[in-house]
């Protein structure tokens, strides 16, 4: 098997060298995305793995087809533009925190890996055949991750990760049947992780309600994937993935009249809750992410994560474990991964534990400034263009919050930027279309 993904690897980078210079750029972001999904990152080619390999050769193509063989003459998104910025400004703190290059090259990848399929979509999306494109490409992707995903849960089996185990034995998998809220077992589906699963699924969800609440063909078919994606991600069995949903749809209810479509969706979610309210562990499940701070319904659904007073420890471990003369730039960006000598540190469950320990006050200060920029331009296009549907691109994003504060990244930067970026580009074409956006600088 070793050597079929070492073909696989030549066959992407070939499909990499003729959608850059073809200049196929919507094929690019789809093949990073089938990639992303479909093949864990413990699968390996030497010291990399498979999917970060991709990234990297997607993103060095594409900047050397657009920007260095044939020079850029349209403007570039103005939301891509901060995002690049906020990259110069990390690798200037980690190399003040740590000053070698390794910090330097780590923050690239990460930069690329997180970022670069979103910068794609929102500077070469120009019509909306192309975000029809990767709509129909992303439902596709998600339906079967999410429909392989029940069937682990039906069959108790899941054979593909089963397999790599076996061939990548060095590697560490995460294997998840134990029990949780009543559950026989917890998804895993494709990916490394039951949470990202689960995670990716809930942002799925909400993505999903754009194209219900706006003037889309097929609002049954996204109304069916809806319920698939949020029912697998339910049955990850993480609280902090419920937030995606819970506070991603509360946000909805806060700024959008209940109309009739909003209404459909209140009673297919109250109609799970009830349903799955006749199992108490279920119900504490629920209540547990709703009233995250309080710990006793979490022992009621016998939960195994991490308590409040734990991470009341975890903060104080990284306050510790930063010097004062570190906390404007932190300790690098390779620190959090490598293991921190402080045990109370290990799998420190908040994306703020993890900037702040890798880039300081600074490049906290930095990373949250880029989504609160991104909630604010959101308010703008709903209240200057008064589009309801506009509402799911702050839930999405408040939703992706909530996760990272609640667990720690897990990857999810990734999703929540593609899924954005898309919503963000579909908007936009629709206004244009409708002669009331021309003159969008975002």
């Amino acid at each position: 098997m070793d050597t079929l993904f070492k073909q696989l690897l030549i066959l992407i980078l070939v499909l990499i060298t003729v959608f850059s210079f073809r200049k196929k750029y919507e094929n690019l972001v789809i093949l990073g995305i089938t990639v992303r999904l479909f093949i864990p990152f413990y699968v390996r080619v030497g010291p990399l793995s498979l999917a970060t390999i991709t990234f990297l050769l997607i993103g060095f193509a594409y900047i050397l087809a657009r920007y260095i063989l044939t020079p850029r003459t349209t403007p570039y998104n103005f939301i891509s533009m901060k995002i690049i910025t906020l990259f110069f400004l990390l690798s200037i703190i980690s190399l003040l925190g740590v000053n070698n290059f390794r910090s330097l090259a780590f923050t690239l990848k990460d930069f690329i890996y997180s970022f670069i399929l979103g910068i794609i979509i929102l500077n070469e999306s120009k019509n909306e055949k192309t975000v029809k494109k990767y709509r129909k490409a992303l439902l596709i992707i998600g339906i079967l991750v999410a429909g392989y995903g029940l069937f682990n849960y039906i069959t108790g089996f899941n054979p593909y990760i089963t397999v790599l185990s076996f061939q990548y034995p060095d590697q560490r998998f995460f294997t998840y049947e134990e029990q949780r809220f009543g559950f026989s077992a917890r998804v895993q589906s494709t990916l490394f992780h039951t949470i990202t699963f689960g995670g990716y699924m809930m942002l799925f969800a909400i993505w999903t309600l754009y194209y219900i609440l706006s003037k889309t063909k097929n609002k049954l078919v996204y109304f069916l994937s809806f319920i698939l994606f949020a029912l697998t991600g339910f049955l990850s069995g993480s609280r902090s993935v419920l937030m995606i949903l819970i506070f991603g749809v509360f946000y909805l209810f806060l700024f959008q009249k209940i109309g009739g479509k909003i209404k459909m969706i209140a009673i297919t979610i109250l109609f799970l809750m009830v349903g799955v309210s006749a199992n108490k562990q279920i119900s504490n499940y629920v209540l547990s992410t709703v009233f995250f701070w309080n710990d006793e319904y979490a022992q009621q659904a016998e939960v195994k994560g991490s308590s409040a007073e734990l991470r009341i420890q975890q903060l104080e471990a990284v306050i510790e474990s930063v010097p004062v003369y570190r906390i404007l730039v932190g300790l690098g960006p390779t620190y959090f991964d490598n293991h921190p000598k402080d045990p109370r540190i290990l799998g420190a469950e908040s994306a703020l534990f993890q900037l702040y320990l890798n880039y300081g006050i600074l490049g906290t200060f930095l990373w949250f400034g880029l989504f609160y920029y991104i909630y604010h331009k959101n308010n703008q296009i709903r209240k200057i263009y008064s589009c309801k549907s506009s509402i799911i691109l702050n839930s999405l994003t408040v939703g992706y919050v909530f996760f990272i504060l609640a667990t720690g990244f897990m990857d999810m930067t990734f999703m929540y930027i593609v899924l954005y970026s898309i919503l963000l580009k579909t908007h936009q074409i629709a206004l244009k279309n409708a002669g009331i956006y021309n003159n969008c600088k975002l």
